[in-house]
């Protein structure tokens, strides 16, 4: 009888992680990454490729320069089975420079075989830039879903910008003790408004919406986690808390619930579990 081995695709390499068996077989389940951490890597790359990696050659180390322990940077080549966000046409192989990290055993991944999710730049000449060291995810169907499903939010017309800060707060007491309602204006990437209300009313919990635009929409609601407006509010560029300078008020009562409320936004959006690019690697070596 032949021996069956089952292969898995890991965060590093496929490795072979099956045996003889004569009668049974090891299944595997798909470790799904986070949408912040997909949500990261969409938005920072204008090309995003679904691919197979067919040669995987380790770049000498008096060639690579000075790279993280445990970390080997390889020239790949590779075919290209979809081009998931970028132009309309990709060439049908792609070459690039990645930084991998050793597989859990501390030994040199091995890469070639494995198919990933590439996110970077590509030009003209058949190579693709990176956006960062993280930018090989590995393939798997949940993950495909949740990678194309990022990518639709983050090309629709309407997508939500990124945030660098906040413009302008004011609160406005009502006409009983406890209710009012304080609006936060975010600056954005490019110029689009990004207005956050926050109503309050005795006896009940307060409520928060996100509305995209300078008016503040009565039918608007707190964003969904795991939506990219959610994302761009947890992982973007709101300051930890409401700076003095968007303060428009002389009143320190009504600028105190302003903060409150900003404070109360913040905890409600939650923490992002996202991460930051982490390597320069070029665009490709001269061979």
């Amino acid at each position: 009888m032949r021996c069956r081995k089952v292969y898995h695709i890991t965060a590093l390499a496929s490795l072979a992680l099956g045996g003889c068996a004569a009668t049974s077989q090891t299944s595997y389940t798909e470790q799904v990454p986070a949408y912040a951490s997909v949500a990261q890597r969409v938005v920072n790359a204008p090309a995003i490729v679904d691919l197979i990696v067919t040669r995987a050659t380790p770049v000498e180390p008096e060639r690579s320069g000075p790279l993280p322990v445990g970390v080997t940077r390889f020239y790949i080549e590779a075919t290209v089975n979809s081009l998931i966000r970028g132009s309309t046409s990709v060439p049908p192989e792609l070459r690039f420079l990645a930084d991998i990290q050793q597989d859990s055993r501390g030994r040199m991944a091995r890469p070639k075989g494995a198919r990933y999710f590439a996110f970077g730049r590509i030009s003209g000449d058949g190579t693709l830039q990176l956006s960062g060291q993280d930018a090989l995810l590995p393939y798997g169907v949940q993950t495909d879903a949740l990678v194309r499903s990022v990518t639709r939010e983050a090309v629709a017309i309407d997508a939500p910008p990124a945030i660098t800060g906040v413009d302008n707060a004011v609160h406005v007491p009502g006409n009983i003790p406890g209710e009012g309602e304080t609006q936060i204006f975010l600056s954005t990437a490019d110029q689009r408004p990004i207005a956050i209300s926050i109503l309050s009313r005795p006896g009940q919990e307060r409520r928060w919406s996100v509305s995209l635009s300078e008016i503040v929409d009565e039918a608007a609601s707190a964003p969904t986690r795991d939506s990219l407006l959610w994302y761009r509010l947890a992982c973007g560029g709101l300051p930890e808390r409401l700076p003095n300078s968007a303060l428009s008020s002389s009143d320190a009562v009504n600028n105190g619930r302003a903060r409150e409320d900003y404070q109360f936004v913040r905890r409600s959006i939650g923490t992002c579990t996202g991460r930051p690019p982490v390597s320069d690697a070029p665009l490709i070596m001269n061979r």
